[in-house]
């Protein structure tokens, strides 16, 4: 059985692009946190979710997300964003249009993070996010978590490392609110303390990158 870990608080939780509930399962496991609401606009994996966790609210479209939204459905307070946003704009396999495809919702992301205003945010994507558009696009998401007062960091970690049998590589981006005095402050200033987007991660689980203030 596993133990639970529960922080002081339990942290309420918005769940973007939650496909089939993965995060939110886990939260049952770990103990801690709380899903206010789903967004997913795929109808099978609705299903899915209205069936595992049928008292929870799903907003189909991620351009619907709003405070006023949120609050039709019951949510009033979020601690935490949570997003698995697509990852074929960044995926070796595809094109690799990243800014240009019409499936890159990081702008939408970023919408929502002023919007509700949380104090923290993980997301979770393909490792080609780093390298896409010579990593300018990668450097372009730390440089605006850092500009809104986020503490930021990264790395690779594959689901074997945690005890599946395939490999299946990540790279996760973990904010947590600052409010240092980091607003406005200049890239480059970054960029000569192991920020070099285009070797981050390098699939060593343990050695996560970090952007703080100094």
């Amino acid at each position: 059985m596993t133990e639970q870990i529960t922080p002081l608080e339990t942290q309420k939780v918005l769940d973007l692009c939650s496909d089939i509930g993965g995060f939110t399962l886990g939260h049952l496991i770990s103990g801690g946190f709380e899903t206010v609401a789903f967004c997913e606009i795929n109808s099978y994996c609705q299903q899915v979710l209205n069936l595992r966790f049928p008292h929870i609210p799903i907003i189909p479209d991620i351009h619907d997300i709003t405070t006023e939204s949120l609050l039709r459905v019951g949510v009033r307070e979020i601690d935490g964003i949570i997003a698995g946003l697509p990852c074929p704009p960044f995926s070796l396999a595809g094109k690799r249009l990243a800014s240009q495809d019409e499936r890159n919702l990081f702008g939408e992301f970023f919408r929502i993070l002023c919007e509700v205003r949380s104090r923290w945010a993980i997301v979770e994507n393909v490792p080609g996010l780093i390298t896409a558009e010579g990593s300018q696009f990668f450097r372009s998401i730390l440089w605006q978590l850092t500009s809104l007062g986020f503490d930021v960091e990264w790395g690779i970690v594959s689901a074997a490392s945690v005890g599946a049998v395939h490999l299946r590589e990540r790279v996760w981006i973990i904010a947590t609110n600052s409010q240092s005095a980091r607003r406005g402050t200049s890239w480059s200033q970054y960029t000569q303390k192991r920020t070099n987007a285009a070797s981050v991660g390098g699939g060593d689980d343990d050695d996560f990158q970090r952007l703080s203030h100094y």
